[in-house]
């Protein structure tokens, strides 16, 4: 691309500042938590899979650095 086409979604999740999770089980933890999945976008690296969009916080990113110790 010549890096000044801009896609209308990049604006959306800047906006949001969303955070994306490739895992679905860790997804699905998070969603457990009470933390709410915003939308889902097709993983680029394995299009069969989602990737789930969650809103960026503080209290996300804890609770992510907890899940993500935890094997």
């Amino acid at each position: 691309g010549n890096g000044d086409v801009f896609e209308v979604e990049d604006a959306i999740n800047m906006l949001n500042k969303t955070y994306r999770i490739y895992s679905r089980r860790i997804a699905l933890e998070l969603r457990r938590k009470g933390f709410k999945i915003v939308g889902t976008d097709i993983n680029e690296n394995f299009p069969q899979y989602d990737v789930y969009l969650f809103e960026d916080t503080e209290l996300f990113r804890e609770e992510l650095s907890k899940l993500s110790n935890k094997k």
